[in-house]
């Protein structure tokens, strides 16, 4: 995928795109911990809380994600608060 950002940065732009990949496996992966009751549910809600705050602030800076940067983040406040349990 040769996709551009706005800006033209081809690098930055497979890279978000990666980065937003993996926020949406790793959420996945964290939703499909907390169904299963498994007790190690808190240490991919922390791990989960990370890679979203990451996110958020790619999309910020891409720009027009508003959407993706307010999901992010929602995630990344409830997964911290899951993974202090």
């Amino acid at each position: 995928m040769n996709e551009r950002l706005p800006n033209g940065d081809n690098e930055f732009g497979q890279e978000h795109l990666r980065l937003m990949m993996t926020c949406a496996e790793i959420c996945q992966t964290c939703a499909n911990f907390m169904i299963s009751g498994s007790e190690q549910h808190a240490l991919i809600c922390g791990v989960c809380a990370e890679i979203c705050r990451r996110c958020a602030s790619n999309c910020q800076k891409v720009g027009g994600l508003e959407d993706c940067v307010q999901a992010c983040e929602v995630c990344a406040f409830h997964c911290e608060r899951l993974a202090a349990k």
